[in-house]
């Protein structure tokens, strides 16, 4: 088994892998963490359960103040090895320059081992990120923009007049009040993004490529891009599970 951690911006998801499956998960906002705070008398229950010195364990994150939190309160229930994903080997061709998010780059090797070559990995999460996995199976760059929560965010803090609402799939799409103005808005306006954003890279590498989603927002938008995908919601985690199993010599 392995336990894999993967810290975003707005939540932590804590997996734990037996093979290619998960048997056991939870998530802590990341809010929390920053303030040493981890959440129900359940997580306490995974923590106790899961961390021990027969379960490899490594983090990947993008916000380093929950990372060094987290895995302080990890090591008051054993001095277990917590790897990051900088501390491990991976065998993915870069064709980018310049700091790469660890969530952005365990997607993509993920991908690399269970859709190939020739994907876009759609993240809509805190960010919206587009990145490509290139005919050659090299990571290539892609894009990055606002994600749905944020957006919603900017909207409620930046005017006077606009709540700050949960997003849904649209009952209205002609929204008969603010909220629901708002809320097909940021919908709509997010799937076609994708669609627009997808068919740039596709003419940029000239390639026609595969599309999977992931990330928290991924299964709200899923039916509803006009064209054929594929989701994953865990596939970061997937990716650093597939990272510890190759650094621990089971492939």
């Amino acid at each position: 088994m392995n336990l894999c951690v993967d810290i975003g911006n707005s939540s932590a998801k804590l997996a734990v892998f037996k093979g290619n499956g998960i048997i056991d998960f939870i998530d802590i906002r990341t809010e929390f963490l920053k303030n040493n705070r981890f959440g129900e008398k359940e997580n306490e229950k995974f923590f106790k359960k899961y961390i021990n010195n027969d379960i490899p364990a490594a983090v990947s994150s993008v916000v380093p103040e929950a990372t060094d939190n987290l895995i302080n309160h990890m090591k008051k229930y054993c001095d277990v090895d917590i790897r990051t994903v900088k501390d491990l080997d991976y065998e993915l061709g870069i064709d980018y320059e310049g700091l790469i998010g660890e969530d952005r780059l365990m997607a993509v090797y993920a991908a690399s081992k269970i859709f190939g070559p020739s994907t876009i990995i759609v993240d809509i999460g805190s960010a919206l990120t587009f990145s490509v996995l290139g005919k050659d199976n090299r990571f290539k760059g892609g894009m990055i923009s606002l994600g749905p929560f944020n957006i919603l965010k900017a909207l409620s803090e930046k005017t006077s007049q606009i709540p700050l609402i949960d997003l849904k799939v649209p009952g209205n799409n002609v929204g008969q009040n603010t909220e629901e103005a708002v809320n097909s808005g940021v919908f709509w306006g997010i799937i076609g993004a994708i669609e627009k954003s997808v068919r740039q890279i596709e003419e940029n590498v000239d390639d026609k490529c595969k599309v999977i989603l992931t990330g928290g927002f991924s299964v709200l938008f899923v039916e509803y891009i006009d064209r054929v995908v594929e989701i994953d919601p865990f596939l970061v985690l997937r990716g650093i599970n597939y990272l510890l199993d190759k650094n621990n010599n089971i492939y």
